[in-house]
């Protein structure tokens, strides 16, 4: 035992604090994160069967995407879609590229912006609209989508929350209507 805190052993002994060296491992440095402990490193095998394990591969890749096309705040027009074999990120860049075929998201204070993304293979999309005035006295209209695996109705709440996000001063009181409803 050291010394204590105030000079004496009797006050918050101090133990004696020897420090030991361990000898590098055999394993790179990326391995090392897995080691159990200083001595009983954990094998190769064990790691990758461990991250095998943690990380499983995705059964199977689809996508969907829901982007809008919006002018001076106002929603202007919507494009969907939902494929097997689609990653998410490629449904979300189809979707935009869709609109801005038509000619939409073009010129100033334009542009075409992705609502929503989904990884399902199998789902409900919903498509709320709703028309308002805003404080200022402007005329408003916005769309939400709404991706959801179990039901119709998930999907529709799944729209209300993102026409909630995209649209700050719409309320629930100010009411909306679902404009398109389908099962993919």
């Amino acid at each position: 035992m050291g010394r204590g805190a105030l000079g004496s052993p009797a006050f918050f002994p101090i133990p004696d604090l020897k420090i030991s060296t361990v000898a590098p491992t055999r394993y790179p440095p990326y391995v090392s994160m897995f080691v159990t402990s200083n001595t009983y490193p954990m094998k190769p095998e064990a790691s990758a069967l461990l991250i095998a394990f943690l990380c499983p591969p995705f059964a199977s890749l689809a996508g969907g995407a829901c982007a809008v096309a919006k002018h001076l705040g106002n929603s202007k027009a919507y494009a969907w879609l939902a494929r097997p074999g689609l990653a998410p990120a490629e449904a979300q860049a189809e979707a935009e590229r869709r609109l801005l075929a038509r000619g939409l998201g073009k010129g100033r204070r334009a542009g075409v912006f992705t609502q929503a993304v989904s990884p399902l293979e199998h789902g409900w999309f919903v498509l709320v609209e709703t028309r308002y005035v805003t404080w200022s006295g402007h005329y408003r209209t916005s769309y939400g989508c709404g991706f959801d695996a179990r039901s119709a109705k998930a999907a529709r709440s799944a729209a209300v929350r993102n026409l909630q996000a995209y649209s700050w001063e719409w309320k629930p009181d100010k009411g909306f209507e679902v404009r398109e409803e389908k099962r993919f």
